[in-house]
């Protein structure tokens, strides 16, 4: 099985350290083949990524309502297209709109919920009308409208993010609660 990775950079945070150990796990594995993409070259882990298949590929997307949406996705798209994933796992925002735009074929996709993403979150009417209301409303519309909904499935990392993806999403039986996990071998004293 080919599965992907997908992470705007690896500074040190939460997210970051996890998709590096999932990465590692599953690498270790006979009959997967895994690959962690990053859009930019920030690496605080180049110990870790020297164990798996890493690669720095810019790129973004700028939403606008008022002018075309500025695009840089063909490097990842080459990706894409040559590695062939069946599944494309999405860590954190930035690569989830990222890759809404790309054209993934029959892959599933995972949207790993590191925390409650705002962009996703229901609007009402009273609650609409700010700026940074607006353009998540208008992000989430982009996203929705992008993906293809039957092969989109969410990780929650607690009941309260599976509660928040399944309030705002609509995805019960698309959803799957797994708490983060720790890699006992960081922990490890040292042999005298």
């Amino acid at each position: 099985m080919k599965i992907l990775h997908i992470i705007p950079s690896l500074i040190k945070g939460g997210a970051q350290r996890i998709t590096l150990d999932i990465c590692i796990e599953l690498s270790r594995r006979e009959n997967f083949k895994v690959k962690l993409v990053s859009f930019s070259d920030k690496n605080f882990f180049p110990y870790l990524t020297t164990k798996i298949d890493y690669e720095v590929i810019s790129s973004y997307v700028k939403p606008s309502i008022t002018r075309p949406t500025q695009l840089q996705i063909d490097g990842l798209q080459n990706c894409i297209d040559q590695f062939s994933p069946e599944i494309v796992h999405l860590h954190l925002f930035e690569s989830v709109i990222v890759t809404s735009y790309l054209e993934l074929k029959d892959a599933k996709i995972f949207i790993h919920f590191h925390d409650n993403i705002p962009q996703f979150k229901k609007l009402t009417f009273n609650t609409f009308w700010t700026k940074k209301n607006m353009t998540n409303y208008f992000e989430r519309q982009t996203l929705l409208k992008n993906f293809n909904l039957n092969n989109l499935f969410s990780i929650a990392i607690s009941k309260d993010s599976q509660q928040f993806i399944n309030s705002n999403l609509n995805r019960k039986d698309k959803t799957f609660l797994l708490h983060n996990a720790v890699n006992i071998e960081s922990f490890k004293a040292p042999k005298p």
